[in-house]
């Protein structure tokens, strides 16, 4: 936030930045103490260190002005044209995998890459929301959640009208690993009327391709394909990455500023549907077991990625909500699972 100017309001943001970070330690220590304690004794206690339920006053919120999410990563590159499914089921034939066309068309999914940008595209990392005055500012533990990213929903193909802005509580950053910790993420649409673009965001543009899951991910390796055609699943894959412009993301890739709207996580565990699952049925997702739970993993295929955000002050954020509702135009099930690198 600007100051008057002078020493007076170096020392002030100075302070207050120490006051976050403090409160960022006291918090994650309580939290995670409270894990390792468990209830009965102290849990109750270390709660109690954590801000109160009651909703902050905006008239009083004093924000750090934060790096830029993503500042410290490579950026992404922009996608110079989007694949249509077709023309890349014309490539697979061409290289031996015409029967396995139908399995392709179910794994190619569209995404919108993020990338920087100008501020006309409608779309921003980060910042300070400028909420109507009839809608509150989400918070959580009597804490205000971060904007993470704001997008003009007319820029993508998702049933839903106005600006969406989806939050989340980096202060704190819940694992998402263990159920009762979903209000850390919020969605809030604003109507497009009554929406501004973030104070201090960082306007982004959108490009649009197509992805096909990593080879080593569930989905392909349950078309067991055989040597020859995961060779040409792999030569296909670089082609799309290549006809599009973009990297060929094998992995976590982590030094890269990997932001989307919908499409494919750089997940590589594969876990994260899962615990998705788990903790929707008020269970911890480390207690998944394949042999005692064997209908969570089939469950798990409903959770679609909604965004994934990089390079947070939690870490890489990844948005998750049920394909039904995603259809439905309802975001009041998203979960956040965060990969802090």
């Amino acid at each position: 936030m600007e100051g008057s100017g002078g020493s007076g309001a170096g020392e002030g943001s100075s302070r207050r930045g120490f006051l976050r970070a403090l409160m960022r330690d006291a918090a994650r220590g309580a939290t995670e103490a409270s894990k390792v304690i468990g209830p009965p004794g102290l849990r109750p206690l270390l709660q109690a260190a954590l801000p109160s339920e009651a909703p902050p006053q905006r008239e009083v919120i004093d924000i750090d002005d934060p790096p830029p999410i993503g500042a410290d990563l490579q950026p992404a590159q922009a996608a110079t044209r989007e694949v249509d499914v077709e023309e890349l089921l014309r490539w697979a034939v061409e290289l031996g995998l015409g029967p396995r066309s139908h399995a392709l068309r179910e794994l190619a999914v569209p995404s919108l890459r993020l990338t920087p940008g100008i501020a006309d595209e409608g779309v921003w990392l980060g910042g300070e929301p400028e909420l109507p005055d009839d809608v509150d500012w989400p918070h959580w533990g009597g804490g205000l959640l971060d904007l993470i990213v704001q997008i003009d929903l007319a820029r993508t193909e998702l049933p839903l009208e106005g600006h969406l802005l989806l939050f989340f509580d980096t202060l704190r950053a819940p694992s998402g690993q263990a159920p009762g910790a979903e209000d850390a993420a919020r969605a809030v649409i604003v109507p497009t009327a009554d929406a501004r673009g973030p104070r201090a965001g960082e306007p982004m543009r959108i490009t649009r391709e197509l992805m096909l899951p990593r080879a080593g991910s569930g989905s392909v390796q349950a078309l067991d394909l055989d040597p020859q055609e995961a060779g040409a699943y792999g030569r296909l894959r670089a082609r799309l990455a290549q006809e599009q412009g973009v990297e060929l993301e094998d992995g976590e890739g982590k030094e890269i500023a990997y932001h989307r709207m919908l499409g494919l996580p750089n997940d590589v565990s594969d876990r994260m549907p899962i615990v998705c699952e788990m903790t929707s049925r008020d269970r911890q997702g480390s207690e998944f077991d394949p042999l005692a739970d064997m209908d969570v993993e089939p469950a798990a295929a409903r959770w679609r990625l909604l965004a994934q955000v990089s390079g947070t002050a939690a870490g890489r954020l990844y948005f998750w909500i049920p394909r039904e509702d995603l259809e439905a135009g309802d975001l009041s099930t998203i979960r956040v699972v965060p990969d802090p690198g």
